[in-house]
């Protein structure tokens, strides 16, 4: 599996593009390879989270 990010510079910080890319090697049927990459998608837990944006809360501890 490889995952690639892109940076839009115009808009900031943060990403402008997720794409995953897999190489598969396998005798399997085509229909059996998707239903696997459908469980993978559907249980990614990094996907669902860009997806279903959870709320956001940034706590700073400063001990000194």
């Amino acid at each position: 599996m490889k995952e690639e990010a892109e940076i839009d510079s115009e808009k900031g910080r943060g990403l402008s593009k997720i794409k995953t890319t897999y190489y598969i090697e396998s005798d399997d049927p085509e229909d059996r390879i998707t239903n696997f990459i459908n469980l993978i998608e559907k249980y990614c837990t990094v996907e669902i989270t860009i997806i279903d944006t959870p709320e956001f809360e940034r706590v700073v501890n400063i001990i000194k």
